[in-house]
């Protein structure tokens, strides 16, 4: 079960990233309004930077590769969606905050079985 929720999350982040990168109006509309006004970056660079970041994220939770790590930034990434949209005060900030914890799962378990890290390990 844990090798098809690491896989599952490996899809949700890549859905996001991509979805993001073809069309980033539509990442740019989940930013609430006082997130640009604060900050420092452009809000399409921000979404492509995130996307971008997201990537390496989805493959590492696909293959099963270096997924420790990469579960670390991607609990950075839903950390700062789950603060820019007010935490558990609406339904983005609730699903952020279960796949939050859901991807902390993976900063420590073992690998699982159906991963490269579990072949590396061999």
């Amino acid at each position: 079960m844990l090798t098809l929720l690491r896989i599952a999350l490996g899809f949700v982040f890549g859905w996001f990233a991509i979805k993001s990168l073809i069309d980033p109006t539509w990442g740019m509309s989940w930013c609430p309004p006082w997130v640009t006004s604060i900050s420092p970056v452009p809000l399409p660079v921000m979404v492509l930077i995130t996307s971008i970041l997201e990537i390496p994220v989805s493959i590492s939770f696909i293959l099963g590769l270096h997924t420790k790590y990469f579960a670390w930034l991607g609990m950075a990434l839903l950390l700062g969606i789950i603060i820019a949209v007010g935490g558990p005060t609406n339904d983005v900030g609730v699903r952020d905050i279960g796949l939050f914890f859901a991807v902390a799962l993976f900063t420590v378990i073992e690998p699982t079985k159906w991963s490269v890290d579990a072949l590396i390990k061999k």
